[in-house]
């Protein structure tokens, strides 16, 4: 167990159910047999028993460790192979001083040159009892995020130095710890596969810029976009930056390879979703929060299952387990004129006039072969015009609530209970008013059933006067003159 006394301690919180926790146990105890540092201790606490010091520390996974000095746990978690070896290699890099002091002034070119990836540099002379009391403290506390070095000098200077670009501090001392944090700790910053857990375990969606790291043209014009456009966003959505090379293997799941860089991507934690428009887009009002809204109003989930209802296009999506409904397979995808055999479960989708048909087909051995472009040509058909479809949210459960737009959908989402608002059709003013209370519908349903009872009224008045066609010759019109021999010209009205 973890003990009051210990100055330096790797501490593993547990859990005895956790069959990882368990066979760690052994490993922890060979490694504290071997731990030469006299004054570091290695303990475990069982979160089983001692709930309210794992709550403390916001324990939530099994096993965790974490390394704790003075009392006080470091930032970041013990990441790395779990054997002997590695954790002594972890303690030995833990117990280091916080700051590297140097003596060689040439040093200090080399460091700016090709030393850490983020580290901040400060020189100033021993005797500034003050100075070095505060930049010793920063360095514990910024310890996991950047390197800090010492050069005594007579001089007092602080320059903090990324990828051979260095920022020098300016202001007044008291400042110098938002400088610190702004560069150590950015708003906006560098994704890589040491740090994705930290921005894993905040629980926000991660939104991920991919380029070249030598690209910084582009990263700096998503970074600009980012605090001119919805700085306001940085509360629920982590904004970064990747050095694409790194992260090959993950954007070969889009289909993207080097030379699509650079790409935005949300990562939901269950799918990606890719910015399909020009980067330059961003800087377009609307453009960038529509992007980021659409994670929370369910847009990007149902267009990877169901497809963009604003993409001109025809294709078959592949879906596992014969099932139209199954995961996707994107790797089998086919385009609109590839044969799709009887084997073969998914959905072709076709876009007419802005919106999405979406036909589901199950693997059946007595399906004959056929390609999506015919099965979308006949379907568009019998289809109606949805393409100024789209659900608009309102608030208090209450259609004519105050609205909502940033929660606004496309006709194809799915609008689950709990939320209300209107089904705006697109069509001669017909709208379907939702409170909360509704069970699971999407507006592309509801507008078509609506659409049929107003066609039904039509043919119920066939045969009246003229002026009752004229009142409903706009409504009827949204069906395609060939579906049926209901369909009317206009000078016969």
């Amino acid at each position: 167990m973890l003990r009051s006394t210990t100055l330096r301690e790797p501490a593993h919180p547990w859990a005895s159910w956790c069959p990882f926790s368990n066979l760690l146990l052994p490993v922890l105890a060979h490694t504290a047999l071997h731990n030469p540092h006299k004054n570091v201790g290695i303990g475990y606490v069982d979160c089983t028993v001692a709930q309210a010091v794992c709550s403390r520390y916001n324990i939530v996974k099994y096993p965790t460790i974490k390394f704790f000095a003075n009392g006080f746990p470091r930032k970041s978690e013990y990441r790395n192979p779990r054997d002997a070896r590695q954790f002594l290699q972890f303690i030995n890099r833990e117990i280091q001083p916080a700051v590297f002091k140097h003596t060689d002034p040439s040093e200090l070119a080399s460091l700016a040159a090709s030393g850490p990836k983020k580290a901040l540099i400060g020189t100033f002379s021993a005797g500034n009892k003050d100075i070095k009391s505060k930049f010793y403290d920063l360095a514990e506390s910024f310890r996991d995020l950047c390197e800090f070095h010492w050069f005594e000098a007579p001089e007092v200077s602080f320059t903090f130095k990324i990828r051979g670009t260095t920022i020098s501090f300016e202001g007044e001392l008291e400042n110098i710890e938002g400088f610190i944090k702004k560069n150590c700790q950015p708003a906006i910053d560098e994704l890589t596969y040491e740090n994705s857990a930290q921005y894993v375990e905040e629980g926000k969606p991660l939104l991920v810029l991919f380029a070249l790291i030598n690209d910084t043209t582009t990263i700096e014009f998503y970074k600009r976009a980012v605090d001119h456009m919805i700085p306001h966003e940085k509360k629920r959505v982590k904004f970064l930056y990747a050095d694409a090379t790194q992260f090959l293997e993950q954007l070969s799941v889009l289909r993207i390879g080097l030379e699509d860089l650079p790409v935005l991507v949300i990562d939901s934690y269950r799918h990606l979703y890719k910015f399909d428009r020009p980067l330059e887009d961003l800087e377009i009002p609307g453009v960038f929060q529509k992007f980021v809204s659409d994670i929370f109003n369910s847009q990007h989930h149902e267009r990877f299952h169901r497809g963009n209802p604003i993409a001109h296009r025809c294709a078959w999506r592949q879906t596992s387990n014969c099932n139209h409904a199954g995961v996707r397979i994107p790797f089998h995808d086919k385009t609109c004129r590839e044969t799709v055999q009887p084997s073969d479960s998914g959905a072709p989708l076709l876009v007419f006039c802005g919106h999405g048909i979406v036909l589901g087909f199950d693997c059946e051995e007595s399906r004959a072969p056929f390609i999506c472009e015919v099965k979308c040509s006949e379907a568009q058909e019998t289809k109606p015009d949805l393409s100024s479809c789209s659900w608009r949210q309102t608030g208090n459960c209450d259609p004519n609530g105050p609205r909502e737009p940033e929660l606004d959908s496309d006709c194809l989402t799915l609008i689950v209970r709990g939320r209300s608002g209107v089904c705006d059709c697109g069509v001669d003013g017909i709208k379907i008013n939702f409170t909360c209370e509704h069970e699971t519908v999407t507006c592309e349903e509801e507008c078509v059933k609506a659409i049929k009872s107003v066609m039904a009224t039509f043919l119920e008045v066939e045969k009246s006067e003229k002026g009752a066609f004229k009142k409903t010759w706009s409504i009827f019109s949204v069906f395609r003159p060939a579906e049926s021999s209901y369909s009317l010209k206009r000078d016969e009205l």
